[in-house]
C-alpha cells in the first residue's frame, strides 16, 4: 500500500504541483484509508481484516 518507493522505481509517475495548478478543475481524494484509521481510532469500528471489505461496527460505539 502507498507510494513508498514510487519516486525511486518510476521517477515520472509522481510530480509535486501546487495547489494553484488545480484552480478551475474538479479533482477527486479517495480518503477511505484516512476514514476507516480515525473510525478504529474512535471506537466505532474494529481493525478486523475482513476480506469481504464490511467493517465491524461497535455496539454504541463512538
Amino acid at each position: 500500500m502507498g507510494i513508498k518507493l514510487l519516486a525511486e522505481h518510476a521517477p515520472r509517475a509522481a510530480v509535486q504541483r501546487r495547489v494553484e495548478d488545480y484552480r478551475g478543475r474538479v479533482i477527486a481524494i479517495d480518503a477511505s484509508l484516512s476514514i476507516y484509521q480515525f473510525l478504529v481510532e474512535d471506537g466505532v469500528a474494529e481493525p478486523a481484516g475482513r476480506r469481504d471489505g464490511r467493517w465491524i461496527l461497535i455496539q454504541g460505539g463512538g
